[in-house]
């Protein structure tokens, strides 16, 4: 079970991250964590991106994953994003 001190250190890094590939991985590892919850409400990375002070790197990232034409990350983040919308 993913804590949330867990993901908001996460979303802490993202601002010091500097290397593309390991910003990415943070990012997936982000999705498969709001994948694997399956209520919206309860969902602890849905609750930290639209709120936090960095959320613009996140849905950036997002936006770059969708075009990488993964078909795992692709059904994860537009999960994702039908979670938050």
């Amino acid at each position: 079970m993913t804590n949330e001190a867990f993901v908001q250190r996460l979303f802490d890094l993202l601002a010091v991250i500097n290397d593309e590939d390991t910003f990415n991985a943070v990012v997936k590892i982000f999705i498969t964590i709001s994948y694997e919850q399956k209520v919206p409400q309860k969902n602890l990375v849905i609750k930290i991106a639209t709120s936090h002070t960095d959320q613009r790197f996140f849905s950036e990232t997002l936006v770059h994953l969708l075009n990488k034409n993964d078909p795992d990350m692709i059904i994860k983040a537009l999960a994702f994003i039908k979670d938050v919308y």
